[in-house]
């Protein structure tokens, strides 16, 4: 995390294999996923709080959680899997939602402005949908 000149390593503690930061919000409230063993490891999605602090986010039931957006509001968006393909999530004062694309293959949620807007990806039959 670069705050002026300044770098802030950001590694989750239980990562084996690597940290993956994906949004910010106003308050330095970093989400991404980290990577539990090298080699053939899962993906769990984390939040990293202003303070140094992280919890994890694993979507309930999931094989895997990627955290990919935040709001300034707290709420966080992002993807998972478990035996279906990539289905979209949105999570808010500790509550999980699944949001996908109708009628879309797989569903992976990038982003969540204040205004509560994602934007995100899908694939239909015939098309690669952005919205």
């Amino acid at each position: 995390m670069l705050t002026g000149s300044n770098f802030t390593s950001i590694a989750f503690p239980k990562a084996a294999e690597a940290t993956y930061a994906n949004g910010i919000n106003k308050w330095n409230s970093v989400v991404g996923y980290y990577i539990d063993l090298i080699g053939i490891g899962h993906a769990h999605g984390f939040q990293r709080f202003s303070n140094g602090s992280f919890i994890t986010l694993n979507y309930p039931g999931a094989q895997q959680t990627f955290a990919t957006g935040i709001n300034d509001s707290g709420a966080i968006v992002g993807y998972y899997y478990s035996s279906s393909p990539a289905r979209g999530f949105i999570h808010f004062k500790g509550q999980w939602a699944t949001l996908n694309y109708p009628n879309g293959l797989f569903t992976i949620l990038n982003g969540i402005s204040d205004a509560g807007v994602i934007i995100g990806r899908s694939n239909t039959n015939k098309h690669a949908i952005a919205f």
